[in-house]
């Protein structure tokens, strides 16, 4: 059996589901399109099973099995019924589809998919024996496409593409085109051999010792009698090139050169370029693909936020978002060694400024990923959203090597309508390798519609352990769109479910105080377990000051109606919601509540200083009976379960009840606040708890190569 047997019936599956639908469509020409569209998508497969018969297999049995397949899926043809003129295959009506002069459905789509599809095909077979006739078909659908005209509905990418298919073209390679005449393929050879020989074989005197044989002037000599037909080098074929042991040069640089990594006789020469330049893709890809296996299944809800707004574009401090992930009961066929396992689903939320670097330095890996969730616009809310999907796109194509094969990870993700527009170039660019669904959240007049069903890393459903619901936000966006309170900005309820219990994660997101928010995620029988509320700043930026809140007048002035984030009134009362939720619930149970987005100003111990304030007041208010709300300042390294409502402790790693009290202690130049359990802060002492701090600050600026 051929190696890529089940990769050809894969694609010949897609070649006769594609010929079905056909069938189905008859005359209808939206769904012909979409059939059409979904016939270019397939173009991807083809080339991912050229990619594996050439470059991984090299097989001439599976090279012609491969061609076969992909041929006959190029060929498809159409059914009589549907041909028109002189088109009947398939990839005439696709070519079609992109010249249309009409507003046809899946126009542009089929376009940008066959400008991005037909690239990679053909890459994969350029100079490949065996693969002309997949070539021929390639380049015959390239010179169509080349020749369509650049008018406005065609995207700027598209048109980049093209030009270079235009050029791949007309020479059967990527020309060296440019200023210089002398640039021409033999020269342009002819000068990169001569600059490999120069820089990176002839030995200078320095590297010539005193016992050796031929002089650094008679080594001159025999490099100047040879016209850079390189008789050092003897080629090997297609696995590279050995020194020629007749050469004085080869000679030379056989003893002497320590740069060269593998000497005659001893087989292929390699140079220390290619050491360092080996370890370090390693390290990159180890931490592409880095997916660390944990022992403690369950849900968690991390907090990877510092600060909010633009400061942290400034460089000298930390933005981030939340990420929520749950990890399975470990089994034994899973393939992990014992009681571990990996994340099975992993949601973004809000990949603000810096999140991916908080991301990283707290161990979690792009493979961790199978969700993100934009709540509204705002570039502290989203701008590492391109970079998470262009890490996504990287972890796809980087496919084989010695850290083995990648699997393709497709996530869904939940927005906003505004954050929806905003973000449209890199979704739809990356839709077909990136997104398995896509959810857009506005306000209606009552609702926003069904929870999102959001899937787990293999893609199947999440069957009711998790479910994302989105809410109301009052904020001011970029879009300002005629929702019913003038803009689109959204919150999120996310409901997990593990071994027969149920909690809420409440994320109101930036939104100013109003009792029908609060009222979403503190209704009863819903009562959020947790809620992450974002502060923003004390006041409004102006010179509103903390006792100006005892004038009621200003008071309602300044935060409902003219703010657009909580400010201490907000927390405020949306504190004194959840402990009436809580006092009105059958359980009893408190709301934690996490103290989030702060703006820079509030650095120098103000975080921590407000939740103790806050906890003081909700304490003295409860008077003897238990607080009913929990205030514990968020930051990046926060770790909350929220079935069993504990928190992570920073120096012991165990998790506590968040009704037992814990200490957060600011630590560090970049103020990172460490969740300190009772015992840790009775039996450690100062040096040894701030040495734990140290080691595990975050976010952990490490370079790739130590």
């Amino acid at each position: 059996m051929s190696c890529l047997d089940a990769a050809i019936r894969e694609l010949e599956g897609l070649c006769t589901a594609v010929e079905q639908k056909l069938v189905w469509v008859g005359g209808q020409r939206s769904e012909l399109d979409e059939t059409i569209y979904e016939w270019a998508q397939g173009l991807s497969g083809c080339a991912d099973l050229i990619d594996a018969a050439v470059g991984r297999c090299g097989e001439l049995e599976c090279i012609e099995k491969a061609t076969a397949a992909v041929v006959e899926f190029i060929e498809l043809q159409l059914p009589q019924e549907l041909a028109w003129g002189e088109i009947v295959a398939v990839r005439g009506a696709a070519l079609q589809l992109c010249t249309d002069k009409q507003n046809r459905n899946y126009q542009v789509e089929t376009r940008r998919t066959l400008s991005e599809d037909l690239g990679r095909l053909l890459d994969a077979t350029r100079g490949c024996k065996g693969m002309q006739t997949v070539s021929d078909y390639a380049i015959e659908l390239a010179e169509a496409l080349c020749g369509l005209t650049y008018d406005d509905g065609v995207p700027q990418f598209v048109r980049e593409n093209w030009q270079e298919w235009q050029e791949l073209v007309a020479g059967r390679q990527l020309p060296l085109a440019g200023p210089l005449p002398a640039l021409e393929p033999s020269l342009a050879s002819q000068a990169l051999r001569r600059f490999l020989h120069i820089g990176f074989l002839k030995p200078t005197a320095s590297e010539v010792p005193a016992y050796q044989t031929a002089s650094p002037e008679d080594l001159a000599a025999e490099c100047g009698e040879c016209p850079y037909g390189l008789q050092c080098m003897q080629t090997q074929g297609k696995s590279g090139v050995a020194l020629n042991s007749e050469c004085a040069i080869a000679r030379t640089l056989a003893v002497n050169n320590a740069g060269l990594l593998t000497q005659p006789p001893d087989g292929l020469i390699r140079h220390y370029y290619d050491a360092v330049i080996g370890r370090n893709e390693g390290l990159i890809t180890d931490r592409l693909y880095s997916q660390r296996l944990r022992s403690d299944p369950g849900w968690r809800f991390c907090v990877l936020q510092r600060w909010n707004s633009y400061t942290p574009a400034l460089g000298t401090s930390e933005g981030g978002g939340y990420y929520l992930y749950r990890v399975p009961e470990p089994s034994s066929s899973a393939g992990a060694p014992p009681g571990q396992a990996a994340i099975d689903v992993g949601v973004v939320i809000d990949p603000g400024y810096g999140f991916l670097k908080n991301f990283f330095s707290q161990g979690f890996g792009i493979k961790d990923v199978t969700g993100v969730v934009v709540t509204h616009d705002h570039p502290d809310h989203l701008v590492d959203f391109e970079p998470l999907v262009n890490l996504v796109i990287e972890s796809h194509k980087n496919r084989t090597g010695e850290h083995g094969a990648a699997e393709d990870r497709r996530v869904d993700a939940l927005m906003s309508s505004g954050a929806s527009e905003r973000l449209k170039p890199s979704i739809e660019s990356a839709r077909r390798m990136v997104f398995r669904d896509t959810f857009v959240r506005a306000p209606g007049k009552d609702d926003f519609g069904d929870p999102s069903p959001f899937h787990t890393a293999d893609g199947s459903d999440l069957d009711g352990s998790m479910r994302i619901d989105a809410k109301l936000a009052i904020h001011k966006d970029a879009s300002e769109l005629p929702h019913r309170h003038g803009h689109d900005s959204i919150g999120v309820s996310i409901e997990v479910s593990a071994g027969g219990v149920t909690r809420r994660i409440a994320v109101p997101s930036d939104t100013r105080w109003s009792n029908e928010v609060a009222a979403q995620y503190l209704s009863p029988g819903s009562k959020a377990d947790i809620i992450c509320l974002h502060l923003g700043g004390i006041a409004k930026k102006s010179r509103f000051g903390v006792f100006e809140y005892f004038d009621e007048d200003r008071t309602g002035r300044q935060v409902i109606h003219q703010g657009w984030h909580l400010f201490l009134p907000g927390v405020l009362w949306f504190v004194e919601a959840a402990a009436e939720a809580v006092r009105a619930s059958k359980d009893g149970e408190s709301v934690l509540v996490v103290l989030s987005e702060f703006g820079e100003e509030m650095s120098h111990g103000l975080r921590v200083d407000l939740a103790n304030r806050l906890n003081r007041y909700i304490r003295e208010t409860a008077g003897a009976k238990a607080p009913p709300v929990v205030v514990v300042p968020g930051d990046v390294g926060l770790v909350i379960d929220p079935i069993g409502r504990h928190i992570q402790c920073s120096c012991c790693g165990n998790y506590y009840s968040w009704d037992m009290p814990f200490r957060c202690e600011v630590f560090g130049d970049c103020e990172q606040i460490f969740y300190v359990c009772a015992e840790c802060d009775s039996l450690l002492a100062d040096d040894e708890r701030r040495g734990i701090f140290r080691q595990r600050q975050a976010p952990l600026v490490r370079p790739v190569v130590s």
